[in-house]
């Protein structure tokens, strides 16, 4: 990632001196990409695609919706979840706090939509900046390997004997039965984004966005979650802004 960084700032930094502002601007632009989206609280990475309309009001403002899925699998430590802190006040003696040794193997498809206004800078003629804000909806379908779950369950206990009657206690499998081995939900989310468009001509470019979206998906089992979604592929652009709105 630090070199995909370094190596774009170089390149923006070339094509500055390409000062002329842009005068021909594409009423309509359609971008469509690869797209990463990391989730650090969680340890889970996904690969995926992103795509987006926009429409041009004029020379700055600019109005559009986005649409991106992802896959990723990761394992889940009790212990960095609300699960975990749950779990702390009755885990027996002789056990990890908040069982945070145990882990939930998972996989994970996200979809992420959103839409809302974006402000353009368009002072160079081969180089568009733009920053948007970040609202709409994030949905998640997870399958959860409880087997594995049920397993280092059982090894600790048998590591512990004394600790079986706590495990089977009302208290904790009242916990444990948050655990499903297909979970789905549906959250909004907010944020906000950059990104910069490489302009071949008026009607082709190539486009880097990043952003960062706050969500809280499975809020009875996970704490508040800070993603960071990165985007480049091609973007097209159509018709033109009207000379009496530039």
């Amino acid at each position: 990632m630090k070199r995909v960084f370094i190596s774009l700032l170089t390149l923006v930094i070339f094509l500055l001196p390409a000062y002329a502002q842009q005068t021909n601007i594409s009423r309509y632009v359609v971008f469509t990409g690869y797209s990463y989206l990391t989730t650090p609280s969680i340890g889970l990475n996904q690969n995926g695609f992103d795509g987006s309309f926009g429409i041009n009001a004029n020379r700055w403002l600019g109005l559009g919706t986005d649409f991106s899925i992802f896959t990723g699998s990761t394992n889940i430590g009790f212990g960095s979840t609300t699960l975990g802190a749950q779990l702390t006040p009755i885990t027996p003696p002789g056990f990890p706090a908040g069982l945070s040794g145990v882990f939930a193997p998972t996989s994970q498809t996200t979809y992420v939509w959103g839409a809302g206004p974006k402000a353009n800078l368009r002072k160079w003629k081969k180089l568009t900046l733009f920053a948007h804000p970040g609202l709409g909806l994030m949905h998640a379908s997870a399958s959860l390997n409880t087997t594995s779950v049920n397993a280092q369950l059982t090894t600790l206990a048998q590591a512990n004997p004394a600790a079986v009657p706590v495990l089977q206690s009302a208290g904790v499998q009242a916990v444990l039965a948050k655990l499903q081995s297909h979970m789905t939900d549906t959250v909004p989310f907010f944020g906000a984004g950059v990104g910069l468009d490489i302009n071949a001509s008026r009607h082709v470019g190539l486009r880097f966005t990043t952003d960062w979206v706050r969500s809280h998906m499975f809020s009875d089992l996970l704490n508040w979650q800070d993603d960071i979604r990165i985007s480049v592929g091609p973007v097209w652009g159509f018709g033109e802004v009207s000379p009496r709105t530039k």
